[in-house]
């Protein structure tokens, strides 16, 4: 099983996978933009999660 499998069933996974390793960057802006939108905007953050 991947890694990134292992993640999404919420396993134990290896982080120094470098395929997680190469999507951390991508996944720190989704987490900032997220972040970012007033807890209002409800719409736009299910947006980011759908992403």
């Amino acid at each position: 099983m991947m890694e990134k499998e292992k993640v999404l069933k919420g396993q134990n996974y290896d982080s120094r996978d470098p395929e997680l390793i190469n999507m951390y960057p991508t996944l720190e802006n989704y987490s900032k933009k997220y972040n970012f939108l007033d807890s209002n905007l409800i719409e736009e953050k299910a947006g980011i999660l759908i992403e």
